[in-house]
């Protein structure tokens, strides 16, 4: 991963009860790489969660920046 790359969160199988902060706010999980984070390994922007500090095992990259 690096800044600018599109991911998508790896989900928890969209069950109708999940409590996690993507499922709450019916966000698609896809964001961008933002900057790389001092406690995490990234933070990158989405939808409806706005910048979120993600471990990069928590996400797949679907289209690497140039």
């Amino acid at each position: 991963m690096k800044i600018g790359d599109l991911i998508k969160v790896l989900g928890c199988d969209d069950e109708p009860t999940c409590p996690c902060t993507f499922c709450a706010t019916g966000s698609n999980r896809t964001g961008i790489i933002m900057w790389e984070a001092p406690d995490y390994d990234w933070v990158a922007s989405f939808d409806k969660v706005g910048p979120w500090e993600i471990w990069e095992h928590e996400a797949k990259v679907i289209n690497k920046a140039r």
